[in-house]
């Protein structure tokens, strides 16, 4: 693959990962790129490699965040258990 071509497809992905973490966790761009900066840009660079999709990932990284902020459907699931026992 093109070296262009494929700094670019990371540069979607990577973009794509922070979009997604974002919302899904109702969180600002900003913390999210400050959280998961690093990994991510190697897991998008590197991805094509060793697997197609970055939703394994993110999905680990997700839930990671809403404990550490207390954000999203995961923090409310957490609280409305704890409120009704």
């Amino acid at each position: 693959m093109n070296k262009r071509i494929q700094k670019k497809k990371a540069t979607q992905r990577y973009n794509y990962g922070i979009e997604m973490l974002a919302s899904y966790c109702e969180l600002p761009k900003h913390t999210v790129i400050r959280e998961v900066e690093e990994d991510l840009k190697y897991i998008a660079a590197d991805i094509y490699e060793w697997e197609n999709d970055l939703d394994p990932y993110l999905d680990c990284k997700a839930i990671d965040l809403m404990r550490k902020y207390k954000t999203g459907w995961f923090y409310r699931e957490v609280i409305l258990k704890e409120v009704n026992n």
